[in-house]
């Protein structure tokens, strides 16, 4: 057959595969259209947070996030490849950095790992990072330059079972407590 199609284009368009998780993927040169593969990351930490299930990790590559990410209610990991130096999460002055609320329920897990909390700015209190009830593990983090009109400038920890191992809290502030401040009845070991 020799015939010949008038008005066609070539495109190298392939629709990506559906994609489940459990390892959710956010690059810098990633899109909120993607399906959060690891070849096909998302753009923003807190849309791959609204996608993943509970017990599910976010994965981050290196850059500057302008970001305010609530992981409430979500039994969620937030784990950065390339540690804090190169991986940034920035509140913009524009609110919480990282807010973990869970009134009541001590049942939720999570791991925030390898960033630099920065830049957030509330009115109330814990604008860096709030726990506020469940269980969390900060590890390797460096919380910096946030400011709160109440306790805890930088991390605040309330009715939480919190570890903390290698984080650098510094040049935060706050009414009380400026750097960090743990209230009623939390539990938190400090490594390193």
């Amino acid at each position: 057959n020799n015939g010949t199609i008038n008005g066609a284009t070539w495109s190298d368009d392939v629709p990506q595969p559906p994609y489940t998780g459990p390892e959710w993927f956010v690059s810098e040169g990633g899109s909120n259209d993607n399906n959060g593969s690891s070849d096909y990351p998302f753009a923003t930490i807190q849309y791959a947070v609204n996608y993943a299930n509970n017990g599910d990790s976010v994965f981050v590559g290196p850059g500057t996030y302008v970001e305010n990410i609530n992981l409430s209610g979500r039994s969620v990991s937030l784990i950065s490849t390339d540690g804090p130096e190169s991986t940034v999460i920035d509140g913009g002055q524009n609110g919480r950095v990282i807010t973990l609320d869970n009134p009541g329920n001590n049942d939720i897990y999570n791991r925030i790992s390898g960033f630099t909390i920065q830049n957030g700015s509330w009115d109330g209190a814990g604008a860096g990072i709030l726990i506020y009830y469940g269980q969390t593990n900060l590890e390797n983090l460096i919380v910096q330059n946030n400011s709160s009109a109440d306790f805890g400038g930088g991390l605040l920890i309330e009715h939480s079972n919190t570890q903390i191992y290698n984080v650098n809290i510094n040049g935060n502030s706050a009414k009380s407590g400026g750097g960090f401040s743990i209230r009623f009845d939390s539990e938190v070991e400090i490594h390193g």
